[in-house]
């Protein structure tokens, strides 16, 4: 990846969906894309948060490009954000999508911790079936090149999940991706720039 890019990355992570509020994990697609969306208070959450005014910085519709996970919950956030601030629809984008966590589908989220775990020791590791941390790596470097090849000067909204989100900012700051758990942890409808 270039040492400086074109655009200005944001990273925005989903709003507290109905599998946060159970406590489960859901990471493959054919859970996540068709249902466990934002729960009621995980919307209003998203519209509080990501209003205008509560907003650190500016979106201008004239430069403003959103892409999201096509998880429900990813996406659902997305479509708020971009209504508050008077953008195009999201684009969706599967590389964008949570980290796979394999065997650990609709168990308690301490278990994720196993997986982090091995993170630490391992960026190649497929624990439980998991996705690793260079393969999350990987794909989103792959949709940074083909944003810095399409677009210039634009503020490029992502709207992913904890574990993309944080491996996508090891890619900013030059560490390898199973560092991702020693940057700071992006809350829910939390928008960061990068």
């Amino acid at each position: 990846m270039p040492r400086t890019f074109r655009n200005t990355y944001f990273a925005l992570r989903h709003g507290i969906s109905l599998a946060n509020e159970q406590g489960l994990i859901i990471s493959l697609p054919e859970n996540g894309t068709c249902g466990w969306g934002l729960s009621p208070a995980g919307a209003a959450h998203c519209r509080e948060r990501l209003a205008p005014h509560a907003c650190e910085y500016c979106f201008a519709p004239e430069r403003t490009v959103t892409i999201a996970s096509d998880f429900t919950r990813a996406r659902e956030t997305a479509e708020v954000f971009c209504a508050l601030h008077g953008l195009a629809a999201p684009q969706l984008d599967p590389r964008l999508r949570e980290r796979c966590f394999g065997q650990l589908e609709k168990l308690q989220q301490d278990a994720y911790l196993a997986i982090w775990e091995q993170d630490v020791v391992d960026a190649t590791h497929h624990l439980k079936g998991c996705e690793s941390t260079d393969e999350v790596a990987a794909r989103l470097r792959q949709l940074l090149a083909e944003c810095e090849q399409r677009y210039q000067d634009r503020d490029i909204v992502l709207v992913s999940h904890g574990d993309p989100l944080q491996i996508l900012e090891t890619i900013f700051r030059g560490l390898p991706s199973n560092r991702h758990r020693t940057l700071s942890h992006l809350g829910n409808a939390e928008l960061r720039r990068l």
